[in-house]
């Protein structure tokens, strides 16, 4: 008898059968998104930082590894706010981005290696977000 209550009480606790698949999935999309979709930034920007796009007193590594952070809080945020339904959010990261450099702005190469990895970066995010939502929803629509 004591048996059967305590299994009662560990299957109440037991997710539904639809949760753990919805968890998987979600958990691929972020991981695929937020560390695949930054190799394939740093690919596609790979050219921009072998000229000088960085300010006199950064060293190419310290640019890289400063941007593949922020890249991934970056696209944790937007994928979670579009996940949420919040794309203003995104706004809000990309205003707290340019604010961060903008006294870099001043050097045109480097505004250019930000603009486009930033862009890039809320591309991988956005399409990311817009899949998830078609899975997990059934539809892409991000307004509540």
């Amino acid at each position: 008898m004591q048996f059967c209550e305590h299994l009662s009480l560990v299957l109440a606790y037991f997710p539904p059968a639809r949760f753990l698949p919805r968890l998987g999935i979600t958990a691929a999309i972020y991981a695929i998104v937020i560390f695949a979709g930054g190799y394939l930034i740093r690919a596609l920007t790979r050219p921009l930082v072998n000229g000088d796009v960085r300010p006199a007193e950064e060293t190419a590594a310290q640019l890289r590894n400063a941007g593949m952070y922020i890249g991934w809080l970056e696209r944790f945020i937007i994928l979670t706010a579009l996940l949420l339904r919040s794309p203003a959010t995104a706004g809000l990261v990309l205003t707290a981005k340019a604010i961060a450099r903008y006294p870099e702005f001043k050097h045109v190469r480097f505004a250019e290696y930000f603009l486009i990895g930033t862009l890039l970066s809320l591309c991988v995010a956005m399409i990311g977000g817009l899949i998830l939502l078609k899975l997990l929803y059934g539809s892409i629509s991000v307004a509540p």
